[in-house]
């Protein structure tokens, strides 16, 4: 994912119920988590609109790479990293970069495991700044901006505007 600042203006997201592990009906702040487009497609969709998008991008400052702008260090090493966790086998810079099939099947489950362990909007924050930083985003914590990156607040804004739940 993008390197990414810090920042929050009050908003909360839509996390799992307590206990089960599933969505609640009503979010924190009153996001349906049934809705319309409130699912894991379309949560990838939001993400790779509001990233690259294209599977041969390459990010010339951070190095984030393809459609959901990955940082390579997230391929880990031998057999760690997203690729193992997602694949079971290590995958090479050039691999990822050269096939749209690995880089959906490492994006979806990262995606899909912040989004069902998150909702939304914690997932969003995990992708674009870090898991660590999820319950420090939904207590209001943060701080500015970062270089010329937007801030956590207004990439969420931007994720959940894209699916539809703003």
């Amino acid at each position: 994912n993008a390197a990414g600042p810090t920042s929050h203006d009050g908003l909360k997201g839509v996390g799992p119920s307590s206990g089960s592990g599933t969505m609640g009906t009503v979010g924190p702040v009153g996001y349906d988590t049934h809705a319309k487009g409130n699912n894991v497609a379309s949560f990838m969709s939001a993400i790779s609109g509001q990233e690259s998008g294209n599977y041969s991008a390459r990010n010339k400052d951070s190095g984030a790479m393809g459609k959901y702008q990955i940082m390579p260090g997230n391929l880990g090493g031998t057999h760690s990293g997203w690729d193992g966790e997602a694949m079971h086998k290590d995958v090479t810079v050039n691999e990822f970069m050269h096939s749209p099939k690995i880089q959906e099947q490492i994006a979806q489950y990262k995606l899909k495991g912040y989004y069902n362990k998150y909702g939304p909007a914690g997932a969003a924050v995990a992708w674009y700044a870090g898991p660590g930083m999820v319950s420090s985003y939904l207590r209001g914590g943060g701080g500015g901006g970062q270089g010329g990156y937007p801030t956590i607040n207004a990439y969420v804004n931007s994720i959940l505007r894209r699916m539809g739940l703003r």
